[in-house]
């Protein structure tokens, strides 16, 4: 663990308290000797031989043990007082009288599912969702399945959808993304794990763009332009919407234009290294889109050439194109 569990101070805690209390009782005691002794001499010196001596006794003694106070009260003010300030600074982050924010983020979670719903969990905080889960709100009947757990997989998730449960996720394995679309409900980051835990709704399977990539040949040489088409291909009877392309290539190459036989003319954006077109492109139900890029071998060697997309919050990406480039 990266902090120290408070259970685990309790008795160095007490220890402190117990040698505090006592340095405590040896200050007030050393006080009350000292002006034990102060009074005994004043009411002892020459005093006894003045007729009101029993006056100036009681007004000695008085005055003393009104001083003593004082100076008991005055060191207690000093010694309470950076504690005082301490406590006072820091009462917020010690006030432990409302639940923990990760306990109210997990119950708030099962005040908006469902009963009788699935939640598929991956997540550091898992254990407090248990928790609420076996022992508070058993009356939802939640199925609680963690990413450690055998049922947590694709086919499982589909049986679920099957039987008409309704599905969700907080945080999602990879295998889980590359297969469902959701839709974000609300999130929470806890400071402990520095972890954004997200809570899910699942909105749906996740269609599969296929990319297809055509080039004429794999070997140039330098100052040759080089065509390569890009085909997104969609096979499902629903529209799907491509919210980003990413054209990514090594150093020797040069970008030129993108041709005008492709359906996107679009022009890219140069961001860090990498060739964009961030705006939406509608894919129609069984049709494709395609995008013809030119390109120029710049310089002798081994070339790369990485193409993705962005859809439904996912990338797809083509396979890679690896050319040599002669002098």
């Amino acid at each position: 663990l990266n902090t120290s569990p408070a259970n685990y101070s309790l008795s160095a805690m007490m220890v402190i308290i117990i040698w505090a209390a006592f340095g405590l009782n040896l200050v007030i005691e050393f006080v009350n000797i000292t002006f034990n002794k102060l009074t005994f001499k004043l009411i002892s010196y020459e005093l006894l031989k003045i007729p009101s001596q029993k006056i100036l006794q009681n007004s000695a003694q008085n005055s003393l043990t009104v001083l003593k106070n004082i100076f008991i009260a005055v060191f207690l003010i000093l010694f309470l007082a950076l504690p005082t300030i301490l406590a006072a600074n820091n009462y917020k982050y010690a006030d432990n009288s409302k639940p923990a924010e990760i306990y109210q983020f997990w119950n708030k979670i099962y005040n908006y599912i469902e009963n009788n719903s699935v939640l598929y969990v991956s997540s550091s905080s898992a254990n407090v969702g248990q928790f609420i889960n076996l022992y508070e709100r058993q009356d939802k009947n939640i199925t609680f399945i963690t990413n450690k757990d055998k049922d947590y997989t694709i086919e499982n998730v589909k049986k679920n959808l099957s039987e008409g449960k309704k599905v969700y996720f907080i945080g999602m394995e990879k295998e889980l993304i590359e297969a469902f679309n959701v839709k974000k409900i609300f999130g929470y980051k806890w400071e402990r794990t520095d972890e954004y835990i997200v809570f899910y709704n699942y909105a749906g399977e996740k269609r599969i763009i296929k990319i297809n990539s055509y080039i004429n040949k794999n070997q140039y040489k330098f100052g040759d332009k080089i065509s390569i088409k890009y085909e997104m291909i969609n096979d499902y009877n629903i529209d799907l919407t491509i919210t980003s392309l990413e054209l990514d290539f090594s150093k020797n190459l040069k970008f030129l234009n993108v041709s005008s036989e492709g359906d996107i003319k679009l022009e890219p954006s140069l961001s860090r290294g990498k060739y964009m077109w961030v705006k939406n492109f509608n894919l129609l139900a069984n049709n494709k889109l395609s995008l013809i890029v030119t390109l120029q071998a710049a310089k002798p060697g081994e070339a790369e050439i990485n193409f993705k997309i962005t859809s439904q919050d996912y990338y797809f990406e083509a396979e890679k194109i690896k050319l040599k480039i002669t002098d």
